[in-house]
């Protein structure tokens, strides 16, 4: 079956915010996240939130460019 992906509605917004708050309290100082270079929806909320891109490169297994981004909790 096909799926839907609802956008515009916060999901993605209200996950990160879940994730982290689990990673703060986990005790972790620093997160590190991976993101398609044409995933904007991702890329908008990393931004938002204070996530720093360190580095670009051409993923092995898919030929996608991915963003490597990190931020301090």
């Amino acid at each position: 079956f096909p799926v839907t992906i609802e956008r515009g509605k916060g999901l993605g917004t209200k996950a990160h915010e879940e994730r982290l708050e689990e990673a703060r309290k986990l005790g972790y100082q620093v997160a590190v996240c991976t993101a398609l270079e044409t995933n904007s929806a991702q890329i908008t909320i990393l931004q938002n939130y204070g996530w720093e891109k360190v580095k670009r490169f051409l993923s092995n297994k898919t030929g996608n460019h991915v963003g490597l981004w990190i931020k301090t909790l």
